[in-house]
């Protein structure tokens, strides 16, 4: 043999071991963390608009840090029939907030459009001045702060002229001062073709981006946290917990849009939230990536009923309000209230692994129970005061994993086992091995030639 064809036959059974290798590591492909957040605004600049008499008035703002394209431009409308009085929107107010406020006898509308267009004021949106961004992810999310009225949002886009998609969402009222940032998501798969277009824009080339805030009702306060473009982290076990995404918030599975660094275990992965319920509550394990790491039973043996159940559950990226349910009797549905025995762990919780210790409602011996575990960011005052709940409750970050726990019968008893030492029994198998992979090495070379 020769030294080259020796050399060839050397590098592609090392690379064909690493092949070998690479797929026991990782069968499913490498890991992949939640996609980042794409910030369209984030209201860090100082600014403050103020419409008081009948009309629209129309501001730009250029150069400015944080926002897509560099600019924005505010349109606000006082309607002419609502009575006289201020209208304003400001950003950094409170910090790295925009605010939205009427008088007491007013209504109107505010636009934001952003399309990374100088036009001086004029209003009117540059289909394509944002040069095709790619906002690819499973939704655009407004972050609401604070909110005192139930109104709605509508949010456009466009990829070029022709093309515009979009929707509008109703949002709830009651979001007060220091309690859990409410997500208003628009997910992507829901937008419509726009009045008088004939095409709908794509996520990942877009042009120009709009929301229309309309005020329902007189003497509005809104404070927007952010708005961005961001995937959102569903459960997977069986419909019947309400695991499908439903723009009725009441009626919704639960979800979180993934944003900053805190979940459950060490990975995270996003999904649209259509037909994510699965009998073995594995479905989004093994969507892009199994991101259901961070429960496991603190050890196998069957829990008695009325007994103390221990998990270990690992939180990463800083602290949060921990809450947990179990479906004890076993009718596809998660008990929500408070006192429940169903809801197992209710408390804050910092990044870390620990044990949770509760109380068994059941012998599970021989049976399977579906299991869900919310992690949320802590409220805006840093408490975890805010409801929660295994169902709807969207949630601005952290995370939610679904399980199926079983301790099935043991099918074999063993009664007695000893070991007998025989020479070189690995060895055959592993120069078998290495014949085989060497063997495809030399047919893969013969054929090059």
């Amino acid at each position: 043999m020769n030294s080259l064809y020796f050399r060839r036959l050397l590098v592609l059974t090392i690379l064909a071991g690493a092949l070998g290798m690479a797929l026991l590591i990782f069968p499913y492909g490498a890991p992949r963390a939640g996609a980042a957040t794409t910030n369209i605004d984030q209201f860090d600049d100082t600014w403050a608009v103020t419409n008081s008499v009948a009309g629209t008035s129309v501001f730009s703002y250029t150069n400015v840090v944080g926002v897509l394209g560099g600019q924005r431009e505010v349109t606000v409308t006082n309607s002419a029939s609502s009575g006289s009085g201020d209208i304003t929107f400001q950003s950094n107010s409170p910090a790295g907030t925009g605010s939205y406020n009427t008088a007491a006898d007013v209504l109107g509308v505010i636009t934001l459009t952003y399309d990374g267009t100088s036009d001086g004021g004029a209003a009117g949106v540059n289909p394509t001045g944002l040069g095709g961004v790619d906002l690819s992810a499973n939704a655009i999310v407004v972050a609401i702060s604070q909110e005192d009225w139930a109104g709605s949002m509508t949010v456009n886009y466009w990829s070029d002229a022709s093309r515009c998609s979009t929707l509008t969402r109703s949002t709830p009222a009651g979001i007060s001062p220091g309690s859990a940032i409410f997500p208003i998501v628009f997910r992507f798969r829901d937008f419509s073709t726009c009045s008088g277009y004939s095409t709908a824009a794509v996520s990942n080339t877009v042009g120009a981006i709009q929301l229309v805030v309309s005020s329902a009702t007189k003497s509005t306060d809104i404070i927007f946290d952010m708005i961005a473009s961001a995937n959102l982290d569903f459960g997977d076990a069986p419909t019947s917990y309400r695991t499908n995404y439903n723009a009725t918030l009441s009626s919704s599975g639960p979800y979180h849009v993934i944003n900053g660094a805190l979940k459950l275990g060490s990975v995270i992965d996003g999904e649209e939230g259509e037909s994510v319920g699965g009998t073995n509550a594995v479905i989004d394990d093994n969507t892009t990536s199994d991101d259901e790491d961070g429960v496991t039973r603190f050890n196998t043996t069957p829990w008695t009923n009325g007994g103390t159940a221990s998990l270990t559950i690992t939180v990463s990226g800083g602290s949060g309000c921990l809450y947990g349910w179990f479906d004890w009797g076993n009718d596809g549905a998660f008990d929500d209230d408070v006192g429940s025995s169903d809801r197992i762990i209710s408390t804050t919780v910092s990044a870390g692994t620990a044990r949770y210790d509760f109380t068994s409602q059941a012998d599970t011996n021989g049976n399977q129970y579906y299991a869900r575990f919310r992690l949320y960011p802590q409220d805006q005052d840093g408490s975890c005061n805010s409801a929660k709940s295994p169902e709807g409750n969207p949630a601005f970050g952290g995370e939610v994993e679904d399980y199926r726990f079983g301790w099935m019968p043991t099918a074999v008893s063993l009664n007695s086992m000893s070991a007998t030492a025989e020479a070189n029994s690995v060895l055959p198998f592993a120069l078998a091995g290495l014949g085989v992979v060497a063997l495809g090495a030399v047919v893969l070379v013969r054929r090059r030639k």
